[in-house]
């Protein structure tokens, strides 16, 4: 339900209401990403404003363009049910970037917070929201309000407003906004966005108990613009972090979007995502890459020497990921737009000659990727707009079809992981289907997750950046990791004691040094097979199977019992009273 408090002001004359909480995408800029490609212009910005004066109502004028909204004094009563709001305001000024880039951003914030508390940091390819002030809501709006759906986590595209026009930010959750101890929401204005608060309504919902989920962010370090060949061009360095703590790490692979023409590494737009999986236990890798490039009417590709600039990148961190405690037994890529399209076109290109340029430095060691994974990237590139921005006018079908995912995927390829908005207006979200579509069919169910959001647009943080997805990929990525731990049996290699293999859908550990003998052969083989894990009152319990050897004290289960070896034994079911398995009851 919602509480109207009696909070109004009359907009100046020139004003008109416009809905803004279901507004189309606005149209973009040919020439955005473009004027976002040199954060060198990109400078702190003066906030105008008055000296702050009391406002009747609750509202506090902060100046230095901060707004408080006193809940407790519009409603005394229940204001610590309050669990969200319809905030209507007057854009009083335009904001902009740098003075020539526009764009309206006003962030809403639970607690008393100031200007400080709101700060952006410009030292990456994009700003990004950095401030102490915690964001409910930023609603962006004007010719570019898209992206305000890159720079902040909680960025909504409200569609296209002027000075003088009202629009209305509307937010719902689950938990009290406010206390006993501060019952202010904060309204902020960034990059010079000037409001007036003309209207209020407080919505009082159902309060879900407990914490949203939430992870602690680990201490690590930062390794910046390492070159990964021997005499690198600008598109030959890769930043490497990895978590303090002691041990080595599997490593994330991080590939930048940007239309292949924009933006470098340090463009990581699941900013959230990166510091949990650090905090999973993963090393963060992100690589430049060749870029496309405009000469007068001709688009000169970045490909093939983008796909060579990173697969030399992965062998790079082979040769050398003692140096940084890398475990490179394990490199997933992961990538955005763009660099979705590359991380899996690394996936599927793993051992081919045509995608490779060995002469680029650390020949001996491997470019392969364990596991793929993609935000929102294009699959396809044959025939259509996205080929040419990748292979350029002088790009040919056979060259699109070499540089698409979707035509290189074979069933020895790697597990994949999609996730796209239904409402893509860039890449469309076809793409990811049809990639999804095939990868089930010959890489199996088993190997293939894919996320879809019915209202997500395109580079959106608030809809990507987000504990549910950010929980599933780091799960994704620890099931790699254990089929990478386990690949398939092949007949003309030979193991060593320990070593794991799949075969027929089963895990078998070769139990001494072997070559050519068959997984399940025998079940006195070097072969033994690992059961299938049950949960049991006893904690998880392997399924007996006939081929592994128990040397006593070891508990099973079998046809739904839990049995308790009492000597060695190897193929000897658990049953006969006169044999070696003790009955210990039922699994639950």
């Amino acid at each position: 339900m919602t509480f109207r408090w009696k909070y109004m002001k009359t907009p100046h004359s020139n004003s008109r209401p416009t809905t803004s909480s279901a507004a189309p995408l606005p149209p973009r800029a040919a020439n955005s990403v473009g004027l976002l490609a040199v954060p060198a212009v990109i400078l702190a910005l003066l906030v105008p404003g008055a000296p702050a004066v009391a406002a009747s109502d609750g509202v506090t004028d902060r100046a230095d363009g901060v707004h408080w909204i006193d809940a407790a004094a519009t409603a005394p009563d229940d204001y610590q049910l309050i669990t969200g709001f319809e905030v209507s305001y007057e854009l009083v000024a335009a904001g902009s970037i740098g003075g020539s880039f526009p764009l309206n951003a006003v962030t809403f914030s639970s607690g008393a917070h100031e200007a400080g508390d709101f700060a952006m940091d410009y030292s990456g390819a994009f700003p990004q929201y950095a401030g102490t002030a915690p964001e409910l809501l930023t609603h962006a709006t004007g010719e570019n309000a898209y992206l305000g759906e890159i720079f902040f986590a909680k960025g909504r595209n409200a569609g296209a407003l002027a000075v003088g026009e009202v629009t209305t930010a509307t937010y719902e959750g689950d938990k009290a906004l406010f206390s006993e101890a501060d019952s202010v929401l904060s309204v902020f204005g960034h990059f010079g966005t000037g409001v007036e608060i003309i209207d209020v309504e407080w919505v009082y919902g159902e309060i879900t108990p407990g914490e949203d989920p939430t992870w602690e962010p680990v201490p690590s370090t930062d390794f910046r613009d390492i070159a990964t060949v021997d005499d690198p061009n600008p598109f030959n360095y890769i930043d490497i972090t990895v978590p303090d703590a002691e041990g080595t790490y599997p490593v994330v692979f991080w590939i930048h979007g940007g239309g292949w023409q924009y933006f470098d590494k340090s463009a990581v737009i699941i900013a959230d995502t990166k510091e949990y999986l650090l905090s999973r236990g993963y090393a963060f890798v992100s690589a430049d890459y060749t870029l496309s490039r405009t000469e007068g009417d001709t688009i000169v590709g970045g490909y093939p020497q983008m796909i060579e600039d990173l697969k030399a990148a992965v062998r790079f961190l082979r040769a050398h990921g003692d140096e940084y405690r890398l475990d490179t037994s394990f490199i997933g890529a992961m990538g955005e737009s763009a660099g979705g399209h590359l991380a899996m076109l690394l996936g599927t290109t793993n051992g081919s000659a045509a995608h490779e340029d060995l002469s680029m430095g650390n020949a001996d060691f491997s470019s392969d990727v364990e596991a793929m994974v993609s935000y929102f990237g294009p699959s396809d590139l044959v025939d259509n707009i996205m080929g040419l921005a990748v292979t350029g006018t002088a790009g040919t079908t056979e060259m699109q079809t070499l540089g698409s995912p979707y035509h290189q995927l074979t069933a020895d390829d790697v597990p994949l992981f999609l996730t796209h908005g239904e409402n893509d207006a860039t890449v469309p979200v076809w793409h990811s289907k049809v990639m999804d579509e095939k990868a089930v069919a010959v890489l199996g169910d088993e190997n293939v997750t894919s996320v879809y959001f019915e209202n997500a647009p395109h580079g959106s943080r608030a809809a990507f950046d987000i504990p549910l997805l950010m929980t599933a990929v780091g799960d994704f990525l620890d099931d790699a990791r254990e089929k990478a731990a386990r690949p398939p049996y092949e007949p003309s290699a030979t193991y060593g004691e320990g070593d794991l293999v799949t075969y027929e859908g089963k895990v078998f550990q070769a139990q001494w040094w072997v070559s050519g003998q068959t997984p399940g052969a025998s079940p006195y083989g070097a072969w033994a097979e690992i059961g299938e894990a049950i949960e049991t009152s006893d904690g998880t319990v392997l399924a007996w199977t006939n081929s592994w050897i128990y040397t006593g004290g070891e508990i099973v289960v079998h046809d739904d019992r839990r049995w308790k070896a009492k000597w060695w034994t190897r193929n000897q079911e658990p049953g006969d009273p006169r044999g070696p398995w003790e009955d210990l009851g039922g699994i639950g």
